[in-house]
């Protein structure tokens, strides 16, 4: 995980400046089973605060049988409020938009071929801890899931 900052304008010509968390995989993981699994995208939030969220998840679901599946459920904070969409850029049908208000709430992935998923959202967690992304496929057959190194996911403070 690499921390960073980032400085812009605010409104009326002013400036800002906040806190980028951001955790990347160096390396592609994968999965054979329909069971959840840590991905290995997390980040530390601080309790009382609130963050804007965003994601970028590289996937090849393998088989349009085995699909792919997403949650935030090995977190270790407890939110008092949490709102994502996920936006399936590559899914059947062309692209495919979810929303979840739980960090146990799934939400689905690309179905076969290579794709990408993008997550935007906020959190804001009434104790500290870590944001975690879990993955799996959504049934097993004999194909691979595998997410590509270059993934991550990102959050900043706002107020």
């Amino acid at each position: 995980m690499s921390l960073g900052s980032i400085t812009g304008g605010g409104p009326g010509g002013g400036s800002a400046t906040s806190s980028l968390l951001l955790s990347q995989l160096s390396a592609d993981v994968t999965s054979v089973s329909d069971a959840m699994a840590p991905l290995g995208l997390t980040i530390p939030l601080i309790g009382g605060t609130r963050y804007a969220v965003q994601a970028l998840v590289m996937v090849n679901a393998g088989a349009a049988i085995d699909g792919s599946k997403f949650d935030f459920d090995a977190s270790t904070v407890t939110v008092n409020d949490f709102r994502l969409w996920l936006v399936d850029l590559v899914g059947a049908g062309g692209i495919t938009k979810e929303f979840v208000t739980t960090l146990a709430g799934d939400f689905n992935g690309p179905e076969s071929a290579t794709g990408a998923v993008q997550l935007w959202g906020s959190i804001e967690p009434s104790s500290s801890g870590n944001l975690a992304l879990r993955f799996g496929q959504n049934s097993h057959t004999t194909e691979t899931l595998t997410i590509y190194r270059g993934s991550w996911l990102s959050a900043w403070p706002f107020t």
